[in-house]
Parts: structure tokens; C-alpha cells; sequence
């Protein structure tokens, strides 16, 4: 597989680098890259996709929503389906080269799983956020993080853990400048002066930085979904059968996350994929 991912980023750059004297065809660039990508993230497109079909089975065992629900169980449904768009788009950006876009989907991830969870089966919060009339976030991040681990674990200790990956992905999600400076451009000899020139270009990426992102976007992800379902769980599925089927779900999802991540560790470490 590396062989050929190096071969199809040669490709990629060869299309931009012929560009130059030329009008940029970006469809043709994407359609590479995307198919470029499609085998090094196929195993993680499929993490997706089981997260999204985990969170539909689990709402199945909550049985059908009466009208006189509690706000809280309300609140977390309609999170719970925004989140299923969410990974959809997340494959979508992912997939198609554009990664680093995709970290303002992940962001939208983390602060929807954590208000499920700090939620909880209160609700006086849940209405809250139903009467929340006003342009600002509902909510404080750093807080709803907190919160959710107290309804989870019993302790916020982890929290300093859990919102340093919020700050990452804000990262890409506010173009910090950290980030942003080392993302956008090429750099090339050029053969007549022999000097390295750097040039920008807006496109879709391919290359070992890009898939590095795009698994730890959905690594990352999927680990909110089951924070989120576990949370769901335990405060609005009542029959203890329908429980127990729906936390066999979650389990399978995270087993099956930790066999990709671990498979995804050995295969960067024995640099099966491409450098830039």
C-alpha cells in the first residue's frame, strides 16, 4: 500500500506542478486525491459509518418518543441525530482531502457529546437550553466537559485531558496561526536558481500529514459518540434488556476503534505510508 500511496502523490503533485502554466483544474486534483486516500482511510470510514449506525441502533432500544417526554431526553435525541450528520459530513471532508476543514466538524462532535452528557436526566438544564434565546454558545466548554465527566466517572479530575483535544481542533477551526502557517503551501527547487520556492495553493491535500489528521479526527470522534451513548443510556433506556443490547452496541464500537487505532499505530510506525 505505500508503494502505491507514494505513487499517487507523485501523481497528484505532478497534475499541480503542471498547472502552473496552465488553468488549475481542482476537479481533476480532488479526484485523485480522493481516490488516492479511499484505501488508507477505508477502515476509518467504516469506523464511521458504525458509529452512525451504533447511534441509530441505541435510539431504536429507547423505544418511540411520546410527546410528554422529559426536556432532557428530548435534548439528547436531537443532539444524538445532529451528531449522525456530523460524521456523515466528517467522512465526506475526510475522504475527499480536506481534513483540516474537518476539524470544525470535530469541534461540533466534542461540544455536542459533552452537552449530552453533562445533560444528563436533568431537566431544569435541558430546559434551558430549549429557552435559550440568545446568538451566544450555549454554555461554557470547559464546564459542560466537567459536568459530563462528574455524571460519567463521579470526577472531573480527566477533564485538563478531554479539553485539550477541544483546543486542538479549535486550532484548525480558528485558522490559529500555529497551525495555519504550516498548512496551505508547497516547496520546490527551482531547477534554474536552484533556490526553494514556496507556493500556495487551495486544493485538496494528499500526503502523510493529511492522513495523520483525518485518524485522529475520527479516532477522536468515535470516542465522543461513546461517551455520549453511554450517557443515553444510562439515564433514558428503562427496560434492562433494551439496556443491555444497547451497551453491547457501544462495546462493539469501541472494540472495534481500538483495533484500528492499534492497527493504524503499526502500520505509521513502520512507515507504510508516504511522506509529503
Amino acid at each position: 500500500m505505500g508503494t502505491w500511496f507514494k505513487w499517487a502523490i507523485q501523481k497528484a503533485n505532478k497534475i499541480f506542478q503542471g498547472s502552473m502554466n496552465k488553468p488549475f483544474s481542482l476537479e481533476k486534483l480532488d479526484a485523485v486525491n480522493k481516490k488516492t486516500l479511499a484505501p488508507v482511510l477505508a477502515d476509518h470510514v467504516w469506523l464511521l459509518d458504525k458509529a452512525w449506525n451504533t447511534i441509530a441502533l441505541t435510539l431504536q432500544c429507547s423505544g418511540p418518543l411520546p410527546r410528554n417526554c422529559g426536556h432532557a431526553e428530548a435534548l439528547c435525541i436531537n443532539l444524538l441525530t445532529r451528531i449522525q450528520n456530523e460524521l456523515t459530513a466528517m467522512k465526506l471532508v475526510c475522504g475527499a482531502g480536506y481534513s483540516l476543514q474537518a476539524f470544525s466538524i470535530g469541534s461540533v462532535i466534542y461540544e455536542l457529546s459533552w452537552l449530552i452528557t453533562a445533560v444528563g436526566n436533568t431537566d431544569t438544564n435541558a430546559k434551558e437550553w430549549f429557552q435559550h434565546n440568545s446568538d451566544l454558545q450555549f454554555g461554557k466548554i470547559r464546564a459542560l466537559t466537567e459536568m459530563g465527566l462528574r455524571n460519567l466517572e463521579g470526577s472531573d479530575t480527566n477533564a485538563n485531558d478531554h479539553y485539550a483535544n477541544y483546543k486542538q481542533l479549535c486550532l484548525g477551526k480558528h485558522a490559529n496561526p500555529r497551525l495555519q502557517q504550516t498548512q496551505g503551501f508547497e516547496i520546490s527547487t527551482d531547477p534554474a536558481s536552484e533556490l526553494d520556492l514556496q507556493t500556495f495553493r487551495a486544493g485538496s491535500a494528499c500526503n502523510r500529514n493529511e492522513v495523520a489528521k483525518s485518524w485522529w479526527l475520527i479516532g477522536l470522534s468515535v470516542s465522543l459518540v461513546e461517551n455520549a451513548l453511554i450517557a443515553f443510556i444510562r439515564y433514558h433506556i428503562g427496560d434492562v434488556t433494551r439496556i443491555e443490547q444497547a451497551s453491547a452496541t457501544v462495546a462493539a464500537l469501541k472494540q472495534s476503534a481500538t483495533e484500528i487505532s492499534e492497527q493504524a499505530i503499526q502500520v505509521w510506525q513502520q512507515n507504510q505510508i508516504a511522506n509529503d
